[in-house]
């Protein structure tokens, strides 16, 4: 019969990241294992579900404080109103003691912007490989030349910000969030949060953007409250989900885009 061959890392990393939509207490050592493993901005997703949940949550904090996930991950809006949410004991202390020494959110995204408009003007950016950046990552919530979803802005004529605004927009999402499309924490009833663009009610159910621009369907039956919050729906995490130089493409792209 032979030994059985392994499951390749992928396939176990999207189970994993499935798992942490909704993760069992059976599931959440299995989202751990990956956090060890997985990008940043993975972990973040990964983190992220296991917030929402309070077993998971707790594990999330005692993996921190062994070693075994960034500290950083605390500093992550999402994964921290996640933390809110579940109602974690004494949970300002504990992120307080376990982010020690590390510079804060917002002192983190103040340096990648401020570095990163010093070095966009020397990055030779190409505005059509930007325009593939935008299909593949932002395609999903926003609609640009006649491309992408209407979930988040139309962003046609969006060069007009300039850069500074743009590189804000972008990297800080949370600074200077449009009201029409602050995001919505939804409170279940078996303890869960989900947080995600509000879209539409369709008879008994809600219909919510998640960051990634999936839909998400919950039933209003299984929704014990719903809090419109002061945060963008969009992810806050674009300086690791998308590479440098792309990023910089991206950039050169969107400020090419005049009103018509």
């Amino acid at each position: 019969q032979g030994e059985p061959v392994p499951m390749p890392y992928d396939l176990r990393l999207r189970i994993a990241l499935e798992f942490a939509k909704s993760p069992t207490t059976a599931e959440c050592p299995l989202i751990i294992d990956f956090i060890k493993t997985a990008k940043y901005a993975t972990a973040i997703q990964l983190a992220t579900g296991l917030a929402g949940d309070a077993f998971g949550a707790d594990l999330l904090l005692a993996s921190v404080k062994l070693g075994d996930a960034p500290a950083r991950l605390l500093q992550e809006k999402a994964v921290l109103d996640r933390l809110k949410a579940t109602k974690v004991n004494n949970l300002d202390a504990r992120v307080k003691e376990l982010t020690a020494g590390i510079p804060s959110a917002e002192k983190r995204l103040d340096d990648i912007i401020k570095k990163r408009a010093l070095a966009f003007p020397k990055a030779k950016a190409d505005a059509v490989k930007g325009k593939a950046v935008f299909a593949k990552n932002c395609a999903a919530c926003h609609t640009l030349e006649n491309v992408g979803a209407k979930v988040g802005p139309q962003l046609d004529g969006i060069g007009v910000r300039g850069l500074e605004r743009l590189l804000e927009d972008t990297l800080d999402p949370n600074r200077n969030v449009d009201a029409a499309f602050r995001a919505t924490k939804f409170d279940l009833l078996d303890g869960k949060t989900v947080i995600g663009l509000m879209l539409r009610e369709e008879g008994a159910v809600y219909v919510v953007s998640d960051p990634t621009g999936k839909e998400i369907r919950l039933a209003k039956a299984d929704v014990d409250k719903k809090t419109v919050i002061l945060q963008s729906a969009m992810p806050s995490n674009v300086d690791s989900l998308v590479p440098e130089k792309d990023y910089y493409d991206l950039l050169r792209y969107l400020l090419t885009q005049k009103p018509k």
